[in-house]
């Protein structure tokens, strides 16, 4: 018996829903998560049907074309469990869960959606964050995105300079700041990626301001299209 089933033998998974131990998802719990049936405006959050801007003020302070949500946020729901899981008690294995529930809303608010010449960009972390939880959890998301996705390529070319505090708890004001000149591409991709559309994969957006950092890095590098896909949307 290898290792990390003696683990799951000795403290076996449960359900975040439910607390039956049958993996981090129970079956019933899965069938039981209400995707979202409309997107709205990244910037007023009028209904939107694809998440993309209702009016051209709105989308005058956005590098990013759109935004697909894929579950409402709360502090005690399932999504926030499952998202405190994967991101802070360093479950790897919550990717394929949450990249199922990904796969699935993209490809109900994606119709307008160009697939060509589509690469997957994962939110970057810092050096330091890198560091400290051993992985980028965004990355694991368009890793298996990249896995059930036709002609769709994943490149992890974003980095994020140490230095800048925690985004969470902060003003939108304050996390512009925060990010300031902090996230830029690794050498060669700046080429590579023009006339690319991109879809940016993170987890919890809530004001957008590292969705909208990232998404100044690659328009600058002359990407043509832009789709953040995100978990969920805080308030």
């Amino acid at each position: 018996m290898k290792f990390f089933d003696v683990l799951d033998y000795i403290f076996p998974r449960k359900c975040l829903g439910c607390s039956r131990e049958e993996g981090y998802l129970c079956k019933n719990c899965e069938n039981e998560i209400v995707f979202l049936q409309m997107q709205c405006c990244p910037n007023c959050r009028r209904p939107q049907k694809e998440g993309r801007f209702c009016h051209e003020k709105c989308a005058k302070n956005f590098g990013f074309d759109q935004l697909i949500v894929c579950l409402k946020y709360s502090k005690t729901n399932l999504i926030s469990k499952m998202a405190i899981q994967f991101k802070y008690k360093f479950s790897k294995e919550m990717a394929e869960i949450l990249g199922k529930i990904m796969k699935h809303q993209f490809a109900n608010f994606s119709h307008n959606f160009k697939t060509e010449n589509t690469v997957l960009i994962p939110v970057p972390l810092s050096a330091e964050r890198m560091k400290f939880r051993g992985f980028n959890q965004a990355a694991l998301l368009a890793k298996y995105l990249e896995k059930n996705f036709n002609r769709m390529k994943f490149y992890d070319c974003m980095k994020r300079e140490n230095g800048g505090e925690q985004q969470a708890g902060k003003t939108r004001r304050e996390r512009l700041m925060n990010l300031e000149n902090k996230i830029y591409l690794d050498d060669g991709f700046a080429t590579f990626l023009k006339d690319k559309n991109i879809i940016l994969i993170d987890d919890i957006a809530t004001t957008g301001t590292t969705l909208n950092e990232c998404s100044r890095v690659l328009k600058n590098a002359g990407v043509k299209n832009i789709c953040c896909l995100v978990l969920a949307r805080g308030k």
